[in-house]
C-alpha cells in the first residue's frame, strides 16, 4: 500500500483522514518510564515485545536508541526485517520445521544473537540437522504453559525428555524457560515459578550464564503479580495502556475516526470498523464519550449507541476509539501517526506488518 498523504506536521490531529491509527508520543514515554521503573525495582529486566507494534521506530522509542538491545519478534520474518534494521540481539518463537524456514534461521543465527522460544518437540531434531556442521550453536528456552490457555509444554515426562534431546545436541544451548502467561491465568506468577524451581532442583538441571525465567506477560496486568527477582519480562502493550484502563486515562494509542451518519436518536455511524480496528478481543472503547458505546461493527464501518438516548455529538465530530487487541490493529495499518499535545510530530512505518513466518 503506499503512504498516504499525511497531513503536514504539526497540523491538528483532528485534521487528519480517517479511520487513522495514533499513538500519543509523550503519553508512551510516561508508560515506558513508569513501567520500566517497576519492572527495575524487583530487579528484573524488560525485553519489548516488538510484534505487538511492529515498528522500528517505536521500538527505538523502547530501548533509547540502542540497537543492541535485546527484543522479542513472534515470527522469524519479523525477526529478519528488524536485523535488516540493525538489530541483532533477537528472541523468535519457534518456526515451522520445513526446509526453507529453516534455512533462513540458519543464516540469521549467523549474523545476530539469535534464542528461540521452543514450545513443543516437534521440529527439534530439523533445527539441529539444519544448523549441522555449521559451527553455530544456537540459544533456546522452553516455553512453559503455565495453563490450557497458553502455548508450551506441560510440566512433566515430554518436558524431561525434550531437555535430554537438547542437551545431548552441540548445536542447541538450553538457557532456561519462558513463561506464557495469558490473560485470564489465575495463578500466581511467583508460585508457578517455584513449581518451576522444583522441578529444577528434582531433576539437576544445568543452564548456561544469565538470567533462567523469561516471563511473557500476554497482559500487562498480570505485572502485579510478579516479585521473583532476576527474571526477563517480556511485553509491549504496556507503551499503550500499562494499566489496562478503557477510560482514556494512560492511553496512548487510539484509531481516530468520523461521525459519518446519525440515523435516529441515540444512533450514530462511525467511518471505523473491523478492517480499521481490531475485534476479536471485543469492541474498542470510546474515550471521554459516556454514555456511548460500540454496538456492532461491519468491515467499514461502526455502529455506536447511547445508554441514555441523545448525545451532543454531531456529524463530522472526530471519536477516539481504544483497541481491545493492540497488535491486531497495528497489522491494520502501514503507517502510524504521531502526536505531541494533540499535534501531528511524525509519521511511523508499520515495518513488520505481515510478517507472518
Amino acid at each position: 500500500m503506499e503512504r498516504p498523504i499525511p497531513a503536514p506536521l504539526n497540523s491538528p490531529v483532528s485534521d487528519l483522514d480517517t479511520p487513522a491509527l495514533v499513538v500519543d508520543n509523550d503519553q508512551v514515554m510516561t508508560n515506558h518510564k513508569v513501567f520500566s521503573a517497576k519492572i527495575l525495582d524487583i530487579g528484573s529486566v524488560l525485553i519489548p515485545d516488538v510484534s505487538i507494534h511492529s515498528s522500528v521506530g517505536i521500538t527505538l522509542m523502547q530501548t533509547g536508541g540502542d540497537r543492541n538491545s535485546q527484543i522479542h519478534c513472534r515470527t522469524l520474518a519479523c525477526a529478519e526485517i528488524f536485523n535488516k534494521n540493525g538489530f541483532s540481539n533477537i528472541i523468535i518463537d519457534q518456526p515451522a520445521p520445513n526446509e526453507e524456514t529453516l534455512t533462513r534461521l540458519k543464516n540469521l543465527s549467523r549474523i545476530t544473537s539469535l534464542k528461540i522460544d521452543i514450545s513443543n518437540s516437534y521440529g527439534i531434531t530439523e533445527i539441529v540437522k539444519t544448523i549441522n556442521k555449521s559451527g553455530i550453536t544456537v540459544n533456546v528456552n522452553l516455553s512453559i504453559a503455565q495453563s490450557i490457555k497458553s502455548r508450551g509444554f506441560i510440566i512433566g515426562k515430554e518436558l524431561l525428555t525434550t531437555i535430554s534431546l537438547i542437551n545431548a545436541t552441540k548445536e542447541l544451548s538450553l538457557t532456561g524457560f519462558t513463561i506464557e502467561f495469558g490473560q485470564d491465568d489465575p495463578k500466581s506468577i511467583s508460585n508457578f515459578i517455584e513449581l518451576l524451581k522444583r522441578f529444577i532442583a528434582n531433576n539437576n538441571l544445568q543452564f548456561e550464564s544469565g538470567n533462567h525465567f523469561d516471563i511473557h506477560l500476554d497482559s500487562v496486568a498480570d505485572f502485579t503479580n510478579i516479585t521473583e527477582s532476576n527474571v526477563n519480562v517480556v511485553n509491549g502493550d504496556y507503551l499503550f495502556n500499562y494499566v489496562n484502563q478503557s477510560n482514556g486515562e494512560n492511553n496512548s494509542c487510539w484509531v481516530l475516526s468520523t461521525v459519518m451518519s446519525h440515523p435516529e436518536s441515540g444512533r450514530w455511524y462511525l467511518d471505523c470498523g473491523q478492517k480499521a480496528i481490531s475485534t476479536d478481543r471485543g469492541f474498542p472503547k470510546i474515550i471521554n464519550e459516556a454514555p456511548l458505546e460500540i454496538e456492532t461493527m461491519s468491515a467499514e464501518h461502526g455502529y455506536v449507541f447511547s445508554r441514555t438516548g441523545e448525545h451532543p455529538i454531531k456529524l463530522g465530530d472526530r471519536i477516539k476509539l481504544i483497541p481491545a487487541n493492540y497488535a491486531d490493529t497495528f497489522n491494520l495499518y502501514d503507517f502510524i501517526n504521531i502526536s505531541s499535545k494533540d499535534r501531528l510530530t511524525n509519521i511511523l512505518r508499520v515495518d513488520s506488518r505481515g510478517a507472518l513466518n
